[in-house]
């Protein structure tokens, strides 16, 4: 009979040590899940961290309680109550203080830190904030000093102390990059960006929040909303109010679709004020009503909210109640079974049966754990499916929009750059026919018609070509090409630009070079790239044609004594952006001709490298593989 007891004894001990093992994770489990679940649905998260609270007191797991504080705390101050987030965040610091989690320690300092800055009281909080930067260096949680670091240069801005903020600022970049910590660097860039701002360095602040955009998640719009809303905010500054309105419009539209309320609001006021400036009635009206609207829609909200949140912590109140209630029963109950162990052998039948009843919960539980772990790999299946499809739909939205683009380009060209020198030509045409000119200004008439006839069929011919390009099926025949000829030709029809500027251009390409291409494609490429060349090169500059050749490729580069170009404008270049820059003596362009350059020479599997150095000048090298050289 006694050995039959301790087989039960072990057996139940062991059935105790598995069951909690459960409850703990599921304690952690519902914590993670109410963190997540906080910023779109708080009453059903905070209901969550309810029920988790219950069981770890059941189970006496202080580590879970810690972060269920935490967690809590967080809500209340999402919900407008500091002083009550205080009183959880001094709970959760305490008891991980109890525990030695330093690390838990620190998150709960940090919070505490967050909530006495809206109260200004900033010395306390900075107290906070530098314990928990030796915490964190102590134990080599990189991303969490960075945290820590971005949080005391905000501490600092409030303070107007600016080399302390860029001291903590510089602290944190140099540290997320060496981590590569994307969300760390993108909160230094914001922050630096405020601190140029308030300098009046509003270009610097600009190019600051454009880097911060780039690193901000493209499911983030509550990020994408607060960085277009700063960068607003330094248009305003910087007096530019079209570009403020531009930018703010963006902001709303990541706000709405992010759902942040507060940064919709934000966004509204500024655009009011901007268009007010503006004195354009119509917007204005409209968008106050749609404040108003938003307003009206909050305030609906946040009742609805207030009424759900009072009702649930009356429920906290009441299971609270209870569960005082139960302790004291379950402690008049231990008395009793202490009574009645004289009586444990007359029980073990009952023991025995109550033991195989567990037995069967615990082989129930597992496979309702089983199932409900399918259940969240097909969910997990299904989201990462929506995932994919969310993806391709936003690359196809960017391609159509791309297109778009291209086609207002297109068009712009057309009706601007070629209509202008037709009309152009039609008015000297009339004045030398009418003979209301010299003879001295009929020469230099017909010498400016003779470039703009270049400039024009230059573009023409770009035009029809990249038409032709896109077109499905139409190929060009590969023909042998003499460079030196053909560069010499390219020469000759920009002997005027060339003479107006004063600018030599020497042609080293190898006469015996032949390539076999598409004898457009090459007239197109090195067609514009000289007449970038002219036009970038101030008077008496010196262009230089060259080429040669490797095991591999053909090479021919063209080097200009010209302005150069910077970082930025070489990678537009590369990216095949669409943009124009007035030249030397304000010549304009298309925007066109070196993004088409890139395109023919990639089609043809070979490579445009650019090396420039500002003030300098530029060397455009272009690679063809030698596939299709005959030389």
């Amino acid at each position: 009979m006694l050995v039959l007891y301790c087989t039960i004894y072990n057996s139940t001990t062991a059935q105790n040590e598995a069951d909690a093992r459960m409850s703990i994770e599921l304690v952690d489990s519902l914590n993670a899940k109410a963190f997540s679940l906080k910023q779109s649905n708080v009453v059903a998260a905070y209901a969550m961290l309810l029920n988790a609270e219950s069981q770890a007191i059941k189970l006496n797991y202080q580590k879970g309680l810690v972060t269920n504080y935490l967690h809590q705390g967080g809500i209340f101050f999402q919900s407008g109550m500091p002083k009550k987030a205080l009183d959880k965040y001094y709970q959760s610091y305490n008891l991980a203080n109890r525990l030695n989690e330093k690390l838990l320690q620190a998150k709960a300092s940090q919070m505490i830190a967050q909530s006495l800055l809206d109260t200004k009281a900033i010395t306390e909080a900075i107290k906070l904030l530098e314990q928990n930067v030796t915490i964190y260096k102590s134990a080599n949680n990189i991303q969490e000093l960075v945290n820590t670091y971005n949080t005391l240069a905000t501490v600092y801005q409030e303070k107007n102390d600016a080399a302390k903020v860029a001291l903590f600022i510089n602290e944190a970049y140099h540290l997320a990059v060496n981590a590569k910590y994307k969300y760390g660097l993108k909160k230094c860039l914001y922050n630096k960006a405020i601190l140029y701002q308030s300098q009046g360095k509003y270009n610097l602040a600009e190019q600051l929040l454009d880097s911060a955009l780039q690193l901000n998640n493209s499911n983030d719009n509550y990020g994408k909303a607060l960085i277009l809303l700063q960068k607003a905010k330094v248009a305003t500054d910087a007096k530019q109010n079209s570009g403020a309105i531009v930018v703010a419009e963006s902001a709303l539209a990541a706000a709405t679709n992010g759902r942040a309320v507060q940064l919709q609001m934000s966004s509204l006021h500024l655009l009011i004020n901007a268009y007010q400036q503006n004195g354009n009635t119509t917007k204005l009206i409209a968008l106050q009503n749609k404040l108003i609207q938003l307003q009206d829609s909050t305030f609906e909200e946040q009742n609805n909210y207030v009424t759900k949140f009072a009702d649930i912590i009356r429920e906290q109140e009441d299971r609270y109640q209870q569960s005082k209630q139960q302790i004291a029963s379950a402690e008049a109950l231990a008395d009793w079974q202490q009574t009645g162990l004289a009586v444990l052998i007359a029980g073990l039948v009952v023991v025995i049966v109550l033991a195989g009843q567990a037995y069967n919960n615990f082989k129930k539980a597992q496979l309702a754990a089983i199932e409900l772990e399918r259940k969240n790999e097909i969910i997990q299946t299904n989201a990462t499916h929506l995932d994919t499809l969310n993806q391709e739909i936003r690359a196809q939205n960017e391609k159509l929009e791309a297109e778009n683009q291209l086609k207002d380009k297109l068009l712009s060209i057309i009706s601007h750059d070629l209509r202008h020198p037709l009309v152009n030509t039609k008015s000297v045409l009339d004045l030398i026919n009418l003979k209301l000119v010299s003879a001295q200004e009929t020469e230099q008439l017909l010498e400016q018609l003779e470039g703009q006839y270049v400039h024009s069929i230059t573009l023409l011919d770009n035009l029809l070509f990249w038409i032709r390009s896109q077109m499905e099926g139409v190929k060009l025949p590969h023909v042998p090409n003499n460079m030196f000829l053909l560069v010499r030709q390219l020469i000759d029809e920009q002997k005027i630009a060339l003479s107006s500027k004063h600018i030599q251009l020497i042609n080293q390409v190898d006469s015996s070079l032949v390539l076999m291409a598409e004898k457009e494609m090459l007239r197109i490429i090195f067609r514009n790239l000289i007449s970038n060349a002219i036009k970038f090169t101030p008077e008496d500059g010196i262009i230089i044609i060259r080429s040669s050749k490797n095991d591999t490729h053909a090479i021919i580069e063209v080097e200009d004594s010209g302005i150069g170009m910077s970082a930025d404008t070489i990678h537009k270049v590369n990216a095949r952006s669409y943009f124009t820059t007035k030249g030397t003596r304000n010549e304009k362009g298309s925007g066109f001709g070196l993004a088409l350059v890139t395109d023919l020479i990639t089609r043809h599997g070979g490579k445009l490298d650019i090396k420039s150095v500002p003030g300098v000048g530029s060397t455009f090298t272009v690679r063809l593989p030698l596939q299709e050289v005959n030389s």
